[in-house]
């Protein structure tokens, strides 16, 4: 995984096929790729292999999306019907894109290497639905504001449990965790006040309100757990809510990575580590059990530090919000394929 804790993967898309890397992100739920639009924002360099952009003209399958499609939203806003317009505004400030739909191919790999052409109107997804162990709880899907949230009835941290209700987003596009209060305020005090450990100076290049030294001798100290309880009772354990950040050489602090929210609450991956997490749209159901995401064999008998990044520390520099894949205005391809070609 990279720096920005991504998660990425190479996808292949029109006809002649061109190579993009992609963000996996559960926090936008339509397919973006760069273009060559005017005001947008460059791309980061293309991985190896890859492309720049997503040139439509390039692509023999690649089509608009007309404006009489059901999956044209701003049917009333149409200029003309053979576009559909889009218009998104995400949490990240200054972050948005407008323009217009367009669907075209992806090429997915067999398993066993045979060609095969599927004709199928789809929202695409990928892995396991469940497993008869996990936990679970209901996800709130607003067609209005498509993301994964559910609601969170109380929380935990070390021997300090309260009842309080808030709706929150599960988002694998955003690195940390943001909460509103009262959770925030809730969650960092009570942590703060169990933590046997210094806390370190306000530091206006560390986003985090809570970090503690480290010594030279010590990776991290104890810290309470932090159990979040689910409106259905289950509870979601948060293995390893810190960061280890690197502030000069040989000399590090670990951070509670929560920042303070004035709206939304996101659970974003560090909340998620050392959790094989489900999102089910069919059964609206989000899953999770502890798993040892570095050794997929084995997600049953193993400690809370093997389920962290044996090399998790970062270097200082700004947090990446990550609103998905930085979110350059580009255009967007929508992934309601009516030809699915899988290679």
């Amino acid at each position: 995984m990279p720096p920005s804790s991504l998660h990425y993967a190479l996808v292949t898309v029109g006809t002649p096929g061109q190579t993009f890397m992609v963000a996996l992100d559960t926090g936008s739920d339509l397919f973006w790729l760069p273009c060559q639009c005017d005001g947008c924002t460059p791309p980061a360099t293309a991985a190896s292999g890859s492309a720049t952009f997503y040139i439509p003209g390039m692509s023999s399958t690649s089509k608009a999306v007309p404006c009489n499609s059901n999956f044209c939203d701003l049917q009333k806003e149409c200029s003309t019907a053979l576009q559909c317009p889009y218009k998104m505004v995400y949490v990240s400030a200054g972050t948005s894109s407008s323009g217009f739909l367009v669907e075209d191919v992806l090429y997915l790999s067999t398993e066993n290497a045979h060609p095969q052409i599927l004709k199928a109107q789809i929202m695409l997804g990928f892995g396991d639905q469940e497993s008869s162990d996990q936990e679970e709880t209901p996800l709130d899907i607003n067609r209005q504001h498509p993301t994964y949230a559910i609601t969170i009835s109380g929380i935990t941290v070390g021997n300090k449990p309260t009842d309080m209700d808030f709706i929150t987003i599960f988002d694998t596009g955003t690195s940390f965790t943001y909460l509103a209060d009262p959770a925030y305020t809730y969650i960092t005090q009570s942590f703060h006040a169990q933590v046997q450990a210094n806390r370190h100076a306000a530091d206006s290049r560390i986003p985090f309100e809570y970090c503690y030294d480290l010594s030279s001798s010590e990776a991290r100290f104890p810290i309470p757990d932090i159990i979040l309880r689910t409106v259905t009772g289950s509870m979601f354990p948060v293995i390893d809510p810190g960061q280890v950040i690197s502030i000069q050489e040989h000399e590090y602090v670990y951070c509670l990575a929560i920042v303070k929210s004035m709206k939304l609450n996101i659970i974003g991956q560090n909340f998620m580590t050392g959790l094989r997490v489900v999102f089910d749209r069919e059964r609206k159901i989000l899953g999770w059990k502890k798993f040892n995401c570095f050794s997929p064999s084995t997600s049953e008998n193993y400690s809370p530090q093997e389920a962290r990044n044996p090399a998790g520390v970062s270097q200082l520099r700004p947090l990446n919000n990550s609103a998905p894949a930085a979110l350059y205005d580009s255009l967007l391809l929508m992934l309601i394929l009516v030809h699915l070609a899988v290679n």
